[in-house]
């Protein structure tokens, strides 16, 4: 039977990506080997795992994080770093569904998350490069309206928690607009979080229309900066 923790990659072998090709990666820890005692085990040293790890030692307990591979090695280090507001379906279907009161909790505690995301980089990672912000793409205009219908709804909804430094860009084939040289490095940056750079900009070149061998020596560019 194969073993669903190797199917993809190698054993404790980071894939090629942006995050393993730019990140400041700790040396490989060793396997644990005997008896150890803790207050708490954890399994898995993703964000979520490691986060919390954070947490209960700061808070005086004894922990031993368990991971199969390296930190960070699953979706963790193959993510597109956004960090945006709310969740992956707008905020009207969750009223529809829960009600106001309900919907505005989780909203607020997706706000809070974002803040202590924030005060952990400060406080734990003052160089990282975090910048506030999210590009919403739309491929159509039907689609690009309907974002600018969110965006007005969370406007008007949610005016103690305003969707700050969050825009709208319409990126439709066909458009006489064709996608500045900012914006064009800013999607390499997060393709090539987990693609290879030339899968990245031959994806990057298609939809933000600009020659795919103009992208690929930006991105080749991009690689050789970090």
């Amino acid at each position: 039977m194969p073993d669903p923790l190797h199917h993809n990659d190698l054993p404790a072998t980071y894939p090629d990506s942006w995050y393993a090709a730019s990140a400041p990666i700790a040396r490989q820890r060793p396997g644990l080997h005997g008896d150890r005692r803790a207050d708490v085990c954890i399994v898995g040293a993703g964000l979520c795992g490691l986060t919390a790890a954070l947490h209960l030692a700061q808070a005086g307990l004894s922990v031993i994080v368990l991971e199969a591979h390296r930190a960070g090695w699953g979706a963790s280090g193959r993510n597109g770093g956004q960090v945006g507001a709310g969740f992956n379906t707008d905020m009207p279907w969750l009223r529809a569904r829960l009600g106001d009161g309900p919907a505005r909790a989780l909203w607020d505690m997706t706000e809070e998350a974002k803040q202590l995301l924030r005060t952990l980089a400060a406080a734990h990672a003052p160089d990282a490069p975090f910048k506030p912000g999210v590009a919403h793409a739309a491929w159509s205009a039907s689609e690009a309206r309907a974002l600018h219908a969110t965006a007005e709804d969370l406007a008007r909804r949610l005016a103690e928690h305003p969707v700050k430094g969050e825009c709208v860009v319409l990126i439709a084939p066909g458009t006489e607009a064709v996608a500045n040289d900012e914006a064009v490095r800013a999607a390499l940056v997060n393709a090539m979080e987990t693609m290879r750079v030339k899968d990245a900009a031959t994806a990057v070149a298609g939809a933000m229309g600009r020659p795919r061998r103009e992208v690929y020596q930006m991105a080749l560019a991009l690689k050789d900066t970090t």
